[in-house]
């Protein structure tokens, strides 16, 4: 026996309407999926953001623990002195007769 389908020529046309519809919404969601708003490049490019940010907080929890220190070391309760004779030297334009100054410009 010899089993072949042949297929009406109404199903044929049925047929390729539905491979090109599925064909259709395929390619429209592999788009989406990759280029589109919650897409994969959408996702790479909030992964670099956040790499960014996050550099951005050390950095700046770096700067906030060092002014900490300082902060730490003119309350009145423990003064350092030299910490104290470096601001005052530095805002009243101090200067020993014994000191090397160099001058730069900004």
């Amino acid at each position: 026996m010899n089993w072949q389908i042949t297929l009406q020529p109404n199903a044929q046309k049925k047929t390729s309407r539905t491979l090109v519809i599925f064909l259709f919404f395929s390619i429209y969601f592999a788009f989406y999926a990759m280029f589109g708003s919650r897409g994969f490049y959408q996702m790479l490019r909030l992964e670099e953001q956040m790499r960014i940010t996050e550099m951005q907080l050390t950095a700046i929890q770096e700067k906030n623990h060092s002014l900490s220190q300082k902060i730490a070391l003119m309350r009145p309760d423990s003064i350092d002195i030299d910490m104290l004779d470096e601001q005052a030297r530095r805002v009243l334009n101090y200067v020993h007769e014994d000191d090397i100054v160099i001058h730069y410009k900004h």
